[in-house]
């Protein structure tokens, strides 16, 4: 089963288009808990962590240019991973953060089960708002397919330097 997420953001949002590229470590513990939920919230008090540990984790979303004046600093997160020398994008993770102040977060499967998951309707919903905010064009009518074809045309945006990247060398 995938790894999918669909929150309303209780933090600002700054005007970006930017697409952030994330060493696949630090992604995985962006979609994780605690950092998530700071990620989300400006507010410690509602993320259920002590207070030094939320300034903690906000100061690692810093470091990694995902929040800046303490606002959300990406529209779309990626991973990539260090091989022989040059860098992989990988198509199986993404953050995404809507203008309506929704933050979707998926961890695709390698073995997919669509049809009987209990979030599909969820996962729809998540792959229009990529499509329609991004202005993505996707053929599959399999979600995962779906999935996997939107992460790639952003990732061949990125090839053809359509849309602004920043990234991030940092890893673990």
């Amino acid at each position: 089963m995938c790894q999918y997420r669909i929150l309303k953001v209780r933090r600002a949002l700054k005007n970006t288009e930017k697409v952030v590229l994330l060493h696949e470590d630090n992604l995985n513990r962006i979609l994780s808990e605690p950092l998530f939920s700071i990620l989300l919230s400006d507010r410690w008090e509602e993320t259920g962590i002590s207070r030094s540990y939320y300034y903690s984790g906000l100061k690692t979303l810093r470091e990694l240019r995902l929040i800046e004046d303490n606002a959300i600093a990406f529209k779309v997160a990626l991973a990539y991973r260090y091989e022989r020398n040059c860098l992989r994008l990988l198509s199986d993770k993404l953050a995404f953060v809507s203008k309506g102040r929704i933050v979707i977060s998926m961890g695709l499967s390698e073995r997919p089960n669509c049809l009987s998951c209990e979030l599909l309707t969820e996962c729809i919903y998540g792959l229009k708002l990529i499509k329609t905010e991004l202005r993505l064009k996707s053929t599959s009518v399999d979600p995962h397919e779906r999935w996997i074809e939107n992460i790639n045309e952003i990732e061949e945006r990125l090839k053809r330097n359509d849309v602004e990247t920043e990234l991030v060398l940092k890893k673990g």
